[in-house]
């Protein structure tokens, strides 16, 4: 592989990270489901799961709560604190309240 191909590969990628982060939706990390967290956050479902589950055990007051999650750590955390929402009132965009 030539250094220009892997440039444009490491290029690619870092665009494909960088728009995922632009399209996320704000979630309430203690109310939604892991589904939820998983398609507005833009993480993959087994950390969505992770969030969720200490969530619903830690009632998650800021964004500083989720660095307790195996997965998460500073870099993930400021990627995705601007999508968070912890105020239990608040479920965010993306919710339905239909039966």
């Amino acid at each position: 592989m030539s250094l220009k191909h892997s440039l444009q590969t490491l290029a690619g990628s870092c665009l494909l990270s960088f728009s995922s982060v632009l399209f996320a939706t704000p979630v309430n990390v203690n109310l939604a489901t892991s589904y939820e967290i998983a398609e507005s956050l833009h993480v993959e479902q087994r950390l969505a799961e992770r969030i969720s589950i200490h969530c619903q055990y830690v009632t998650c007051r800021n964004a500083k709560d989720l660095l307790d999650i195996t997965g998460i750590n500073k870099i993930m955390l400021k990627q995705i604190e601007k999508d968070l929402i912890f105020n239990i009132m608040d479920r965010g965009t993306g919710y339905s309240d239909d039966c």
